[in-house]
């Protein structure tokens, strides 16, 4: 609705703003966006989200010209406040599966557009299924008009009026490979088996329009291709970075998997344990691994690029986790398979070597990790890969900040810094990056570019957090306690202290939800490797 508005009405209009609203971080890309399309930013300027903000709202407010902002799939209304401007020359259009009044705004001009009613939802839905439809299975003399009718109330009550619902749900019922004999009251059972199989969502409960169009999509999985549905899920998990839904996405795949030793379950499970170990969740991402591996060892033997994937995955968190020793013997043969495959493995190989230069680093075997992060790099010079460059360079910077080197180890996570920022500024690491240069600063004595780096650092983890104090955040804020207890002024010393305590309490909370066992903490002599426990294992 709003993008045929928007191509409609596209001249009456100087400018066109879209802002997706699904998420924080989705909003929060959207307005760096704008930002640097109207040049209120440098694209190397590292402004952060309420710079980005504040300039559009001001620019939006003064300017001329004529605007429109399309707020799509706005959900939460705590998320979006603040985030529109109260004044100027322009419209607002907002679309949302809730009826709310998010702009508060009692005398305002504009319309809602509720739900569709009953009479509503009918007339789209037998729009949508056509004449042709509507005589064949409603018309006059057909035995089982009466009952086609009955199903299809049930299922416009049960799609709540939701339009995207009730779109895709017609198209499923004159899909002959869906429901063959194309009638509402069969495709209703289908309906109500998968709306009762539905497996909960990994972010939070449902209410029922969600859980309708998630039965809807539950639906349409089933009739996906094997490749279609694992290219969706690796999609939906690289693409928005959104891994509690990304994992409530594949485990509505997985419910429409019926070979449970098939290469689709282990692409899905191998999505799944990634995902879950970007969550720092280690417990239920070795799980998903374990049995991702048993299905391919069967399926293609052990000398397969599939099983390198899944060896590697595991050492990385098997590394997490302390467990070196395994770490390494996961990753040596996840190495040693790809060293065979020659030039189509080299990229990953290159990977693999850095792996393993982290599992000596941690194991303060220095000199084997520089030999590994050496090699790593001859492939990478070889054959170029940004992202991971990025990654080799913030290995490098750990190496010397922990020799003591702070110098080089800053021009090493600031190489790094830069390479994230061309993929993303919200890439997770260049929020890591970021709290390095804040370490390296500190160390140095730097006080204030240390706290410039922490609270770069802070938008970012912000911007990806699911909408509380994760153990990025945890560990970004107890380093700003440190610089702020460490100024020689003690202008800040109160609230370093309030700050330190507060989140020395958080961390016990996270590292439970997480799994994270922490016990003797407060008898380790470096209390902040205890908060890297908290992060992703390549980011400590």
């Amino acid at each position: 609705m709003a993008l045929e508005y928007a191509q409609r009405y596209n001249r009456a209009y100087d400018a066109v703003f879209w802002i997706q609203c699904e998420t924080k971080a989705s909003l929060k890309q959207s307005f760096a966006d704008i930002a640097l399309r109207l040049e209120l930013v440098a694209p190397e300027q590292n402004a952060n989200f309420f710079e980005n903000l504040q300039r559009t709202i001001e620019w939006l407010r003064l300017t001329s010209k004529k605007w429109l902002l399309i707020y799509d799939n706005a959900e939460r209304n705590n998320l979006l406040t603040g985030c529109w401007p109260l004044s100027g020359t322009g419209a607002l259009l907002l679309t949302s599966r809730s009826y709310f009044n998010f702009f508060e705004d009692e005398g305002r001009s504009g319309e809602t557009v509720e739900c569709f009613n009953l009479k509503e939802r009918e007339e789209l839905f037998m729009k949508l299924l056509g004449s042709k439809w509507q005589t064949e299975n409603l018309g006059e003399g057909k035995m089982m008009s009466h009952i086609e009718e009955a199903a299809i109330h049930t299922l416009l009550d049960k799609t709540g009026g939701l339009p995207i619902s009730i779109y895709h749900s017609a198209n499923l019922i004159r899909d002959p490979d869906i429901n063959p004999t194309q009638t509402v009251r069969r495709f209703m059972e289908h309906f109500e088996n998968a709306f009762d199989a539905l497996p909960p969502r990994a972010a939070a409960p449902r209410d029922h329009l969600i859980r309708a169009l998630d039965t809807v999509w539950s639906i349409s999985f089933a009739n996906l291709t094997p490749n279609a549905r694992v290219i969706l899920n690796c999609l939906y998990l690289f693409e928005i970075g959104e891994y509690d839904e990304c994992l409530n996405m594949i485990a509505i795949a997985r419910t429409a998997v019926s070979d449970e030793s098939s290469f689709l379950l282990s692409h899905l499970l191998n999505t799944e344990g990634v995902a879950y170990y970007e969550l720092n969740m280690l417990g239920p991402s070795r799980r998903a691994l374990e049995q991702c591996l048993e299905i391919r060892r069967s399926e293609f033997g052990n000398d397969h690029p599939e099983v390198a994937i899944s060896l590697a995955n595991l050492g990385n968190v098997e590394c997490a986790e302390g467990n070196y020793d395994i770490a390494y013997e996961y990753l040596n043969e996840a190495a040693g398979i790809r060293e065979s495959l020659g030039d189509e493995a080299a990229v990953m190989l290159g990977l693999n070597y850095m792996q393993i230069g982290h599992v000596k680093a941690q194991t303060d075997d220095d000199a084997a990790a520089y030999a590994m992060y050496q090699k790593s790099e001859g492939v990478f010079n070889k054959y170029p890969n940004a992202l991971y460059r990025a990654y080799l360079d913030f290995a490098y910077g750990n190496l010397e900040l922990k020799k003591g080197e702070f110098s080089t180890a800053a021009q090493s996570f600031e190489k790094a810094r830069v390479r994230a920022r061309q993929i993303s500024n919200w890439h997770p690491l260049a929020a890591a990056t970021n709290y390095k240069l804040g370490c390296a600063e500190f160390e140095m004595d730097n006080h204030r570019k240390a706290t410039k780096y922490l609270n770069s650092a802070l938008d970012i983890a912000e911007v990806r957090s699911p909408g509380n104090i994760d153990g990025t955040i945890a560990r970004i804020q107890w380093k700003m306690s440190e610089v702020f207890l460490d100024e020689t002024g003690g202008e800040y010393n109160e609230q370093g202290i309030k700050l330190k305590e507060e989140m020395e309490f958080r961390q016990k909370e996270i590292a439970e939800r997480l799994g994270v066992d922490l016990r003797g903490m407060d008898e380790w002599p470096d209390r902040e490797k205890s908060f890297d426990l908290l992060v992703p294992g390549y980011f400590r």
